[in-house]
This record gives structure tokens, C-alpha cells and sequence, in this order.
């Protein structure tokens, strides 16, 4: 017998069939469009597992009952653009993490205070001097926090500890901050965070 022959397996029938409530999974093969009742998202039959359906979805992959799921009626013309779409997408992801990677290999783990070392200048900026730094090590720290490193070193400098005073207070509104290790003789904090 061909596989054409086989009522089970005739996709005509089951493609283009009324999507009907209480889906029955022995109905359903791997890579039918479907769409979940209850949320109204698309996705893929994927298999079963339990009893329920998985769906994966552009939020996932989910378990759903059958009787919350129809067969989405997909035309080639929509299935070609729908593939093209996830391949454009998947190529997308791939270039976010790539770049994401190299901003995360690149992030500074020292980032020092000194305004030279910022590249001040008054003549370009309304900000004081002490203003500007803290408006820099706050970006800094918030950088970090995006990328979830796990310790930084802010080095501040020895002198009155004004500029240090005002780190150290910075630092306290932060609760990824979960230890501080001052170096006061070299001047700089060793930071840790905690995700």
C-alpha cells in the first residue's frame, strides 16, 4: 500500500478540513500548524506527551489539551512565506547573540574615574567634573548589570574621597550589588554582583 492510500495519512483531508473543537492527537503530525484556543497563538505540533499536545510557539513550547486546539489552515503560498519568515528571524537571532556576545567579551571589567580617563571636557559638557563622573559610573554599572557580570573594579582614585564618599553611595541603590571590597590605598572598589 502507498502512503497516499493510507485514509490516516491523506493530508488533503486533514489540512484543509473546518477546524473543529476537541482535537483528537492521533489527527495531528509533526509540523501541522495549529492554533491554541485559549490564547490565541500559533505554533507547531510537535508531538504528544502525556496526553496533551507540544506546541512550540513564538513564546515557547507548551503543553495543551486537544480540546484547545484547531489545525490552522496554512495555503503552500502562506506556508513558504511562514518559513521564510522563521529563517529570517533565526538568522536575526543568530547576529543579536553574535553581537551580544562580542559586547559581553568586550565590556571593560575596570573602569576607572579619572577624568582624563573619561575624556572630560568642560568646553563640551554643562555637567561638573564630579557630575560627569558619577553620570559615567552610573552608565558603567548599569552596562554591567545588563550583561550580568559578576564583579567589576571602579577605581576612584586616592585623594579627599569626595568622588569615593559619592560611589560608595551610588552603589547602595543597586541590589545586584551584594558586595563591596574597598581597596583604599589603591584607590578603587572591587564590586560583586549577584542575578
Amino acid at each position: 500500500m502507498k502512503i497516499e492510500d493510507c485514509p490516516s495519512r491523506n493530508r488533503n483531508a486533514l489540512s484543509f478540513r473546518q477546524s473543529v473543537k476537541g482535537m483528537n492527537l492521533e489527527d495531528l503530525w509533526i509540523g501541522d500548524p495549529v492554533r491554541i484556543l485559549s490564547s490565541n497563538l500559533l505554533g507547531s505540533f510537535e508531538g504528544d506527551e502525556n496526553g496533551k499536545a507540544r506546541i512550540k510557539t513564538n513564546k515557547g513550547t507548551l503543553l495543551v489539551e486537544g480540546n484547545d486546539l484547531v489545525i490552522e489552515k496554512v495555503d503552500a503560498e502562506q506556508n513558504l512565506a511562514l518559513l521564510k519568515l522563521e529563517e529570517e528571524l533565526r538568522e536575526e537571532r543568530v547576529k543579536k547573540s553574535d553581537k551580544g556576545l562580542e559586547e559581553y567579551a568586550a565590556f571593560p571589567r575596570e573602569f576607572d574615574l579619572h577624568l582624563n580617563r573619561l575624556n572630560y571636557n568642560s568646553s563640551k559638557t554643562d555637567k561638573l567634573p564630579l557630575d560627569f563622573q558619577m553620570g559615567q559610573c552610573n552608565h558603567y554599572l548599569q552596562k554591567a548589570i545588563r550583561f550580568k557580570i559578576p564583579r567589576v573594579i571602579i577605581i576612584h582614585g586616592n585623594g579627599e574621597g569626595v568622588l569615593r564618599a559619592q560611589v560608595l553611595d551610588l552603589i547602595g541603590y543597586y541590589e545586584e550589588i551584594v558586595r563591596i571590597d574597598p581597596d583604599f590605598r589603591d584607590g578603587c572598589c572591587v564590586i560583586w554582583f549577584e542575578y
